[in-house]
């Protein structure tokens, strides 16, 4: 695996140009791959017009700590690099580390990673302790936007250098600010949260079976919508291994699994829906509104009613992982960080990766939402030094944007050594279009996300279904909004 996706990189990165199908170089050194990669950072970075605009400074050689929510393997694949290896993407983490080591003066160790409740639980010891042991945690966005309200995160706003606007960051963020106050960010230093954004698959080979038009024009040309999933997804089933049922050795039109509250947020947002806002009495409620049942009903026809769809009722990459890749299905919803898998990379079709599609061609943006596990930034209450924090943490984003996240989507965008040009223009903009509100950060799986799997089984009583939480689900959102802006 990582000889393949090393290869994948160097491709990317050097040569830019198909390479021979078995995807592994003739002679990797460890040196040359780290000045390659080092090479085209530069060289990328020269030509980049925006910039970070930290001031360069010394820091006296402070320790920049992280505490993080995972473990060693996910160090090493998402943040982190003792030293050159030869693959490409640990080599850019050691490049990124250097390149702020040098900067600010400042010593980036490794991460210390936990268990998401066990970094909650480090997070409010050191709150109570008042030692300042972390610069940043990194921890599930749920997990996360809960432990602000007990007050053990210092608001973003008193961070110097670090700029929300900036295209670095999901500025939606921005939205979910209560009393002036924001205590989670999101940025592309996490490539927690870009893995785990929402997307769908389209199989190119059976499209093609199918006489399915180019869907990147179509979605370049906003016209992609969900009654055209729908048709296309009935295309497709046939009882491939004749047992007269409906299982994985046959083939579909559409894959979900709709037992995942996050993967029915993410079409509810995709087509412009939502599930409250905050008003001039508290929260209120939006869920049960026309246009949000319309979109509900919408997802049921898809991921129930359609002839072409198989619902697992099971969720999680692991599971995802080896039903796509199957080559059994046309569409399939899917995470950014499932096409890292091997499966993936050993697919026998060629596969295109396109936005959730809107409710209507009206709609002017496609949306997604990032998964509620994944990780965003917050700065501990007792955090000793907020300059050198805000100055690493603008810089790292802005140095991730140009020279991490690329490497990371690039690398499930290749098929046997061949660049998807248009696939990487398209991942990049289901990236920028995440949305991220007030009622999804702080759902916490106490608000009404882990509640649409059951809504959408039943369409027609959703409308009574929301009515029956809309009390309860009201004081549990009106108790946070209290938390921010009681003194």
């Amino acid at each position: 695996m990582k000889k393949a996706l090393c290869f994948v990189l160097a491709l990317i990165l050097a040569l830019s140009v198909a390479a021979c199908a078995e995807g592994t170089p003739a002679d990797t050194d460890s040196t040359n791959t780290s000045e390659a990669v080092t090479a085209a950072a530069t060289d990328t970075a020269a030509e980049t017009e925006l910039k970070d605009e930290v001031p360069d400074a010394d820091f006296g050689g402070k320790e920049f700590v992280i505490l993080m929510q995972g473990d060693e393997e996910d160090i090493k694949t998402l943040m982190w690099s003792e030293t050159v290896t030869g693959d490409y993407l640990e080599d850019a983490f050691y490049n990124r580390q250097k390149y702020i080591e040098d900067r600010f003066k400042v010593k980036f160790v490794k991460p210390i990673a936990y268990e998401f409740s066990q970094v909650s639980s480090l997070l409010g010891a050191d709150f109570n302790s008042g030692d300042g042991a972390y610069s940043l945690v990194m921890n599930q966005l749920y997990r996360s936007s809960a432990d602000a309200t007990k007050g053990w995160c210092t608001d973003w706003n008193e961070i110097p250098y670090v700029k929300p606007s900036n295209p670095w960051y999901n500025s939606a963020i921005l939205e979910c600010s209560i009393g002036n106050k924001l205590y989670v960010l999101v940025s592309d230093f996490s490539l927690s949260y870009i893995g785990q954004i929402w997307m769908l698959l389209l199989n190119r080979d059976m499209a093609n079976d199918y006489n399915i038009p180019d869907l990147y024009a179509v979605a370049n040309d906003g016209s992609w919508t969900i009654d055209m999933l729908c048709e296309y997804a009935a295309l497709v089933y046939e009882d491939t291994n004749r047992n007269d049922k409906r299982d994985l050795g046959d083939k579909f039109g559409f894959y979900t699994s709709s037992v995942a509250g996050c993967e029915v947020a993410a079409w509810l947002y995709a087509m412009g829906g939502d599930i409250g806002v905050i008003g001039d009495n508290g929260f209120e409620v939006t869920l049960g509104s026309e246009k949000n049942i319309d979109i509900l009903t919408k997802i049921s026809e898809l991921a129930i009613g359609n002839a072409g769809s198989f619902n697992s009722g099971k969720q999680g990459s692991d599971y995802r992982r080896t039903v796509f890749p199957s080559g059994n299905f046309l569409f399939s919803t899917a995470q950014i960080r499932d096409v890292l898998f091997t499966e993936f990379r050993n697919m026998d079709n060629q596969f295109s990766v396109l936005p959730l599609p809107k409710l209507n061609a009206d709609q002017t943006e496609y949306y997604t939402v990032c998964d509620g596990g994944a990780s965003v930034l917050t700065v501990p209450y007792n955090c000793s030094d907020k300059t050198m924090v805000g100055s690493l943490v603008e810089a790292l984003s802005w140095y991730s944007s140009k020279e991490i996240v690329p490497l990371y989507t690039g690398l499930g965008l290749e098929s046997r050594g061949v660049r998807d040009a248009e696939g990487a223009a398209m991942m990049r903009k289901i990236i920028d279009s995440v949305r991220i509100d007030f009622a999804y950060m702080y759902d916490n799986s106490q608000g009404f996300v882990m509640q649409l799997p059951k809504m959408i089984e039943a369409p027609s009583t959703v409308s009574k279904l929301v009515s029956g939480l809309t009390k309860a689900k009201k004081a549990y959102y009106d108790g946070i909004i209290a938390a921010y802006t009681s003194g």
